[in-house]
């Protein structure tokens, strides 16, 4: 078993922790755009 600090291995998704707004279109609903919110944050120290 790797002896390593485990928040070493989440350091890559650091990037990806705060607010980010979406925007999505679907071939189906045409002329459409959906937006939406998503929020990313730690869990764990």
């Amino acid at each position: 078993m790797d002896k390593a600090d485990p928040r070493a291995k989440l350091e890559p998704f650091q990037a990806l922790i705060g607010e980010w707004t979406i925007e999505m279109t679907h071939p189906m609903v045409e002329d459409t755009v959906v937006r939406g919110r998503a929020t990313y944050s730690r869990l764990c120290r």
